[in-house]
């Protein structure tokens, strides 16, 4: 009696679109065509369905996903237990082309020759005829029992070759100064031409390279400062431990969670990258408060004013020729940040020089998180009557949302300020 064999592997049903039902895998269909036996070797008949192309229709169940753009299939034997290599065998691995809209319904694909036994083979879908061009889909069928003289029914779900990623969900509205921030960040993946790999299949899409091994896709931060911001796999973090972070999906569905726990810094850059594709970019720039006037902090009385950010000097020594005033940031000079303001820009005075030569040097003091930075203005040597002022700030000038505060210091002589107010004392 002739030995026949049958293989059928039901590669993918239509593939856009989401819809109901569980998760178990549809009912192998029958071979249309027999198998083609060659000696002891058998050739194993693999059916496919290709949804049209721009069809998205979530009427029916969609089990698997295959890229519309699918023009031609590979099926390679890649293992088989009775001692037969693989490469050596002709027509290993066998391609077959599809005409575009050809496969909705479902058409069959032959596999190469085959040895009864145990087998293992590779599908791969390709976007030009022959098996050539780029790789759109894989998969790999493992280990299966191969019985001459009955039909073998196996089921192979393909998954996607992500080619490009983008990034989506990277927060714009985060804010310095606020703990425990965070969102869903999900990764959009394009297969090699550009159609987006969908989410919400069942079951749901996953990803591979081009010889059908899972392929993940990583989502890295390169942020090292403390309670900035951090990718976690899921749930929110606190960002403490001030180290470049990652994780990873394994499909269209998956997300990572972006924490950020409100410290005033730059602009961050997140990636996302797969062996297989084109990284993806997205910034995160959380917006900056701008460093306030701490009134409660100015010292001496009659030298630091209370009701603005000023210090009026008049003596080159004792009392009027120093003062101090202090500024806090939210997100940066409080706890848990405890960063000191600086002073970011010192503009000319129309006095005819820089304020540390007409008037008075200004330096930061130790920050403290409860009261602020403190700056000290101290008469220069031979002061010149007049105004001048300080810019205050904490030095991201990278971040387009930074803000700054205005120190002003005057020098008064003969008891008259520049400004004409009369000397407090």
């Amino acid at each position: 009696m002739r030995k026949i064999l049958t293989l059928v592997a039901i590669v993918a049903l239509a593939g856009c679109g989401g819809g109901g039902g569980g998760s178990n895998a549809p009912a192998p269909a029958s071979p249309t065509s027999a198998p083609v036996t060659s000696s002891k070797l058998v050739t194993p008949m693999f059916t496919i369905k290709i949804p049209a192309r721009g069809k998205n229709s979530g009427k029916a169940r969609r089990p698997q996903y295959i890229s519309s753009s699918t023009l031609s299939v590979s099926v390679a034997l890649t293992v088989d237990s009775v001692g037969i290599t693989p490469s050596s065998l002709a027509n290993n691995p066998a391609v077959t082309n599809v005409a575009v809209g050809s496969c909705t319904s479902g058409c069959t694909v032959a596999g190469p020759p085959s040895p009864p036994g145990t087998d293992s083979f590779t599908v791969v879908t390709y976007d030009t005829n022959g098996a050539a061009g780029s790789a759109l889909n894989a998969g790999q069928l493992n280990n299966v029992t191969v019985s001459a003289g009955t039909a073998n029914s196996e089921t192979l779900t393909l998954g996607a070759i992500p080619a490009s990623l983008s990034l989506s969900n990277v927060p714009a509205t985060f804010n310095a100064g606020t703990q425990g921030q965070s969102s869903a960040v999900s990764v959009i993946a394009n297969d090699a031409d550009g159609n987006v790999i969908p989410t919400s299949q069942t079951p749901a899409v996953f990803y591979v390279d081009a010889t059908g091994a899972p392929l993940s896709v990583t989502v890295s931060d390169p942020d090292t400062n403390a309670h900035g911001t951090c990718i976690v796999a899921s749930g929110t973090s606190t960002c403490t431990t001030g180290a470049a972070t990652s994780a990873t999906l394994t499909g269209p569905d998956s997300t990572v969670s972006f924490a950020y726990d409100g410290l005033a810094e730059n602009p961050v850059t997140i990636t996302a990258t797969a062996s297989t594709a084109t990284s993806g970019t997205a910034p995160f720039q959380p917006t900056l408060n701008a460093p306030a006037f701490n009134s409660s902090q100015a010292t001496p009385s009659g030298v630091a004013l209370t009701s603005s950010a000023e210090i009026d000097l008049f003596n080159t020594s004792g009392t009027g020729s120093t003062g101090s005033e202090s500024f806090t940031e939210s997100g940066w000079t409080g706890s848990p940040y405890a960063h000191a303001l600086t002073v970011v820009a010192t503009p000319a005075c129309s006095l005819g020089g820089p304020l540390s030569t007409t008037i008075a040097t200004v330096s930061a003091g130790t920050n403290d998180t409860t009261n602020g930075t403190p700056f000290t203005a101290t008469v220069v040597a031979s002061p010149t009557a007049g105004s001048c002022s300080v810019t205050v700030g904490d030095g991201l000038s990278s971040n387009t949302t930074d803000g700054s505060a205005t120190l002003t210091v005057t020098y008064t002589s003969s008891g008259i300020t520049a400004n004409g107010k009369h000397r407090r004392n």
